[in-house]
């Protein structure tokens, strides 16, 4: 129901700040992951990392790309 949402440039910052910390800490959990599975020596292994929220689209986004570098440099 967009049309009865109501946006301002103060609310929006609050939504990007929620995004920002919420992606870090998925990214915190994902480096985690990669370092338990490195030291198992599992390296083949790519962790699927699904945030399934139009409210989280920011991090989704930032986990998405950042998540590119963490794996595959």
């Amino acid at each position: 129901m967009p049309d009865r949402a109501i946006f301002t440039q103060d609310t929006y910052e609050a939504y990007k700040l929620v995004n920002d910390e919420f992606a870090k800490k998925t990214l915190e959990a994902l480096r985690s992951c990669l370092s338990k599975l490195d030291a198992e020596g599992q390296t083949e292994v790519s962790p699927l990392v699904w945030i399934h929220d139009y409210q989280l689209m920011l991090a989704a986004n930032y986990v998405r790309r950042v998540r590119k570098t963490i794996i595959w440099n």
